[in-house]
């Protein structure tokens, strides 16, 4: 069984980005610069803009506004 990450657009509450899984991951900038790890649930607080979030073997892009 394949563990999920759940990430959406009500999962960004201002500019925190809130990951909930169990695996270990990181959120990046969309060129390539990490800006957080991290294992399991986390809550972010990042500076505007787009963000790609991986979580074991899921990935998704994330607009902080």
């Amino acid at each position: 069984r394949q563990r999920q990450m759940c990430i959406r657009d009500r999962f960004v509450t201002g500019r925190t980005i809130n990951v909930f899984t169990a695996e270990a991951g990181a959120i990046y900038t969309v060129d390539g610069m990490r800006v957080a790890s991290f294992e399991g649930t986390v809550h972010q607080t990042v500076l505007p803009g787009m963000y790609i979030v991986r979580a074991g073997d899921a990935v998704k892009k994330v607009l902080v506004r």
